[in-house]
């Protein structure tokens, strides 16, 4: 609910988006943060499942 209420806050331009945009636009961002903290990392113990 914070995270919700920040972005909007921050960034009103979500208001004109429809629902399904903003999911998609949200599932990108998950995806480029789980890119740029785990998956592209060089850190074995994050990309090592059995670590």
């Amino acid at each position: 609910m914070y995270l919700a209420n920040g972005f909007k806050k921050r960034y009103p331009w979500l208001g004109t988006m429809e629902k399904k945009d903003i999911k998609l636009l949200m599932q990108g961002l998950k995806d480029r943060i789980d890119y740029l903290t785990i998956n592209g990392s060089l850190n074995q113990e994050l990309t090592n499942p059995l670590y």
